[in-house]
């Protein structure tokens, strides 16, 4: 279930990414009339495309190795997951009912998958299996 969500993430932030740059490059300032604005614009917007681009690979690997039940693919979701509730909780403190819902569910989504991926016969799955003597 968790490998399906973290597939189906990955296109979804190309697909955010590229909504916030078209929101915000309709109203781009002049290089000419203000070269600083204009700077720090393209700065922003490498960070905020690099920051999107690495979500989406993360979750597309986490997905793929999940799927493989791999116990790097179970580490890698636990990472993420904690990224998840950090976000959540700015969210949480945005002002407004929208952010706040918004934060809410997304804390509830990386706990309830925090504490799923640490049930005992669910962390054994990612195990590799134990090697028979003189094998």
């Amino acid at each position: 279930m968790l490998s399906l969500i973290a597939f189906a993430f990955s296109p979804v932030f190309v697909i955010l990414l590229l909504s916030i740059l078209y929101a915000i490059l309709v109203e781009v300032p002049s290089p000419t009339k203000d070269t600083g604005a204009f700077v720090w614009l393209c700065f922003w917007l490498i960070i905020l495309t690099a920051c999107f681009l690495t979500l989406a690979w993360v979750s597309y690997r986490a997905g793929l190795e999940l799927w493989r039940l791999k116990r790097q693919g179970l580490l890698v979701a636990v990472f993420t997951m904690m990224i998840y509730l950090v976000a959540g909780i700015i969210l949480l403190l945005i002002p407004g009912i929208w952010t706040k819902l918004t934060g809410a569910a997304v804390c509830a989504f990386s706990v309830y998958f925090l504490l799923y991926l640490r049930v005992p016969s669910i962390e054994q799955r990612f195990n590799p299996p134990a090697q028979k003597p003189g094998a």
